[in-house]
């Protein structure tokens, strides 16, 4: 911890909002988006792992599909591939940069294009905060009409080549605030998009899908993913020392 989480912890606690939602996360939410720029959105979840499943499902992933997926990851950015159903593809990564290797994804998605099996999407990592090669998988991803969803679980406050923050790629990216990354909320992650549609989506399918209705009504499943405002008071204090860290 930094020194500065617990003023934000007693904000939340006098004000009584100890609840999943309130100003603090509304705030740890506007303080990423700040931070990375872009017009993003971000949704504060309880997990890198949350974010990425519902990233996956707003990209339609659903039983038989394929993604495409780093080969050097941890297992919590490969599980929710698993949990729709769908059949991730491991690929090997270049030993330049550590990430993806783009030649042989490119390779391999002009051979899948000819014969019909283009993946539904497709998830690089970001290893050890060493961020993807952004310019030629957007490119790829916009050739062949397929989604890209970034794992940037390790990497906030990199940039890319050009000062791009890491986490902005794609049609979404994913972060982590777990106990083992540069700032941490204890556990927690959040999903960061362009498209506010997903993110509104995001929000809904968080907070168990309940429709807005006067009554408990649900119209499809949702989950109980949404980040604690107390978590988001202890992540706006980390954002305070980012850039320290970064630094070091």
């Amino acid at each position: 911890m930094s020194g500065h989480e617990e003023a934000r912890v007693s904000e939340a606690f006098a004000s009584n909002f100890v609840a999943p939602l309130g100003p603090q996360l509304d705030a740890f939410e506007a303080s990423v988006g700040d931070y990375l720029g872009g017009g993003v959105h971000c949704v504060g979840l309880s997990s890198g792992s949350a974010a990425l499943h519902l990233a996956l499902r707003m990209a339609g992933v659903g039983s038989g599909d394929e993604v495409w997926i780093s080969s050097m990851t941890f297992a919590g950015g490969i599980f929710p591939v698993n949990y729709l159903g769908a059949t991730p593809r491991f690929f090997d990564l270049d030993p330049k940069s550590w990430a993806i290797d783009t030649a042989r994804l490119a390779e391999e998605l002009a051979k899948a294009a000819s014969e019909n099996r283009l993946p539904k999407v497709i998830v690089p990592t970001d290893l050890y905060g060493q961020s993807v090669d952004l310019d030629t998988l957007e490119a790829l991803a916009a050739q062949y009409g397929v989604r890209l969803i970034v794992d940037s679980a390790e990497s906030l406050g990199a940039a890319y080549l050009g000062g791009r923050r890491a986490g902005t790629g794609g049609d979404a990216a994913i972060l982590s605030f777990n106990g083992n990354k540069i700032i941490t909320t204890s556990g927690g992650g959040m999903l960061v998009t362009r498209h506010k549609d997903w993110a509104d989506q995001a929000r809904f399918l968080a907070t168990q899908a309940r429709d807005p209705a006067p009554h408990y009504e649900h119209s499809t499943f949702g989950y109980n993913y949404r980040l604690s405002n107390i978590c988001g008071a202890i992540g706006l204090g980390q954002m305070q020392v980012l850039e320290d860290r970064v630094a070091r």
